[in-house]
């Protein structure tokens, strides 16, 4: 999407931000990040509020099934045109963020879908459902073929060093088809970070909830009961778990992840 549709992104450091005279997070909140946001004076999100936030503007919404929902609402109320390319935009997030609308959808999102949808450029999402991928990418989708481990109906995929982030989410939604698999745990080496990215069928099982439990400590952590994510330094993820090397890492992963997920289906069946 940020390629077909020419979008510059920007890099920000922490020093910057922390440089900012104010700051407006959308589709994420102060508490992801685990560090000092005392300059955040605008939050609008749709994820489920996991811990206090002290910001002026305040505008989070469990409801809705993606943000990009609520921010078309702002523009229509702003009294803004929509052009083609805000458009497609928008109406790839809302799509995306609702799987394809089979997933926490509400009435606000398919009045969001009306309005978008004859502004968008189809043609460019039916590119962006469909993105190329490169030889080292498909040797990364082999690997994780070859290589799942499923244990309690948990698979479990380790993908070691990658070029790109955006493997690890693509990755997680693929293995999830392998199988009788409930949750899918894949995660990936990048730099000095390491990024996790959840995938649940199972009611009972909190994707985001366990995200924020395994690793919410280390790093940025939380998501959706369906789909969630993770990332921290690599360093302080191992140094957490005690492990020494790749396997002894993959090993104490799953066991911390198994632990949580048997606690809240045991939660669920109590309840």
């Amino acid at each position: 999407m940020i390629s077909l549709l020419g979008i510059k992104v920007k890099t920000v450091t922490a020093a910057a931000l922390r440089r900012a005279e104010q700051i407006a997070l959308v589709d994420v909140q102060p508490a992801f990040f685990r560090r000092d946001t005392g300059n955040v004076r605008i939050v609008i999100d749709h994820h489920p509020q996991s811990e206090p936030c002290d910001a002026p503007y305040i505008d989070i919404q469990p409801g809705y099934g993606a943000t990009s929902s609520m921010m078309v609402e702002y523009l229509d109320a702003a009294g803004l045109k929509i052009n083609a390319r805000l458009a497609t935009a928008l109406y790839y997030a809302v799509k995306t963020d609702t799987l394809l609308f089979g997933r926490g959808v509400s009435p606000e999102d398919f009045r969001a879908f009306g309005t978008l949808w004859p502004l968008a450029n189809h043609k460019l999402i039916s590119r962006m459902e469909r993105p190329r991928l490169k030889s080292h990418e498909v040797d990364v989708f082999i690997r994780a073929l070859k290589h799942h481990h499923v244990e309690r109906r948990t698979l479990f995929v380790s993908l070691g060093r990658l070029r790109k982030e955006d493997l690890v989410p693509r990755l997680a939604d693929f293995v999830l088809q392998i199988g009788e698999a409930e949750f899918a745990l894949v995660w990936g080496s990048i730099g000095r970070l390491t990024t996790f990215s959840a995938r649940a069928l199972d009611p009972r099982i909190d994707a985001g909830e366990t995200m924020h439990r395994a690793f919410g400590h280390l790093g940025s952590a939380g998501g959706h009961g369906e789909m969630a994510r993770a990332t921290m330094p690599s360093k302080a993820l191992a140094a957490d778990l005690g492990a020494r090397g790749e396997s002894s890492l993959a090993t104490l992963i799953k066991k911390r992840v198994l632990r949580i997920i048997a606690a809240q289906k045991r939660a669920a069946t109590e309840k």
